[in-house]
């Protein structure tokens, strides 16, 4: 499921790059755009990394990075099914571009963690 999620970003964001020539760049992104529930929720995970990571080292328990690894994945699969890149707006699409490329850094940044290789393709 997670390695699903991974190579969905990752191709979701070459297509993006290759046939739309979007390449997100954070100074020219209006984030507010970001409005719907779901990207807002997403959001608030991806801010919660940095809490999971410390948890899991201060208890010693890797599960914690596992557990918030999975509920990122879910988001983050809700939030694709529901806000689409493709076929929006250019402001719109850069924003969420660039909310997809941060969840699949988080995702790869959590494999590495637990020293899982990220797929790209599967």
């Amino acid at each position: 499921m997670c390695h699903y999620a991974h190579a969905r970003l990752f191709s979701l964001i070459k297509k993006c790059q290759r046939e739309l020539n979007l390449e997100p760049q954070i100074e020219k992104i209006d984030l507010d755009l970001l409005n719907k529930q779901s990207e807002l929720t997403l959001i608030q995970h991806l801010a919660r990394f940095e809490e999971a990571i410390w948890q899991a080292y201060h208890d010693y328990e890797p599960y914690h990075v596992v557990h918030y690894l999975f509920q990122l994945v879910k988001l983050t699969n809700i939030c694709l099914k529901e806000n689409y890149v493709l076929n929006e707006c250019e402001n719109v699409a850069m924003a969420r571009l660039l909310l997809y490329s941060c969840s699949k850094q988080v995702i790869q940044n959590a494999f590495n963690i637990l020293g899982i290789e990220a797929l790209d393709s599967i």
